[in-house]
């Protein structure tokens, strides 16, 4: 069964919304992370500043998400469509189980 972040496809609100579901404060994710100052996680909350994708994994496991990869691949999409189309095709699949 989904969780309820899972029904979201923006970064952002998924960040907000597993949060959230954690009752985890802006303050207490960015220490999770390792930031002291939680302006971090309000400027991606509000859209001001792209997910890092390097960060993503990280961000991920801090706010216990079940697959960190779908979180990774959620970032993929958009910020790098191009390479999230090429990865999430059929043929990529194909070549990554050889």
């Amino acid at each position: 069964m989904a969780k309820f972040y899972e029904c979201y496809d923006d970064p952002a609100e998924i960040v907000l919304v597993r949060r959230g579901e954690l009752s985890l404060s802006q303050r207490e994710l960015a220490a999770r992370i390792g930031f002291r100052s939680a302006n971090f996680i309000t400027m991606i909350e509000k859209g001001n500043s792209p997910m890092p994708l390097k960060r993503s994994v990280e961000i991920a496991k801090a706010l216990e998400m079940r697959d960190p990869a779908w979180f990774v691949m959620k970032v993929l999409k958009r910020q790098h469509p191009s390479v999230y189309e090429e990865l999430a095709s059929d043929q990529w699949k194909r070549r990554a189980n050889r």
